[in-house]
């Protein structure tokens, strides 16, 4: 996440509720409006930790979340696959396993595989190849 994008995600300051409210010359403006009930919105995520943000599509989180820096998560809970934040560690780790395993299980045993199936040099080239791409392409899809 950028620094313009977490910079638009934090709670707005009373400064700026202010300056919105001396803009538009106070009374019942939509402006003014929408910034009380950002406000207040804002307000109640601080008192509830689990509570999305306003900016954000959830309504609730199944962890605890920091407000101030774009509903991350603070805590993991590691045999949960709530969504979004558990299913996105799950996710990764084993995207990382699948790529790892997918680029370096055969190079050990190439000698052994090669002897086994009885494979020429050119077959044992085009395999690692192969297994190079497949480790590419896995990694951009997960």
């Amino acid at each position: 996440m950028s620094t313009s994008e977490s910079e638009h995600m934090r709670p707005p300051d009373s400064n700026t509720v202010a300056m919105i409210t001396e803009l538009h010359g106070g009374g019942h403006d939509p402006i003014q409006e929408e910034a009380r009930q950002m406000r207040r919105q804002w307000e109640e995520c601080a008192q509830d930790p689990y509570k999305a943000g306003p900016q954000s599509k959830y309504t609730r989180y199944n962890v605890r979340v920091d407000h101030t820096n774009g509903d991350r998560s603070t805590e993991i809970k590691l045999f949960s696959t709530a969504r979004p934040h558990m299913r996105a560690l799950h996710c990764a780790w084993f995207s990382f396993f699948s790529a790892f395993m997918i680029w370096f299980a055969p190079a050990p045993l190439l000698g052994e595989i090669q002897n086994t199936l009885g494979l020429s040099k050119a077959e044992v080239w085009t395999s690692s190849i192969t297994n190079d791409c497949t480790a590419i392409f896995m990694r951009i899809i997960m």
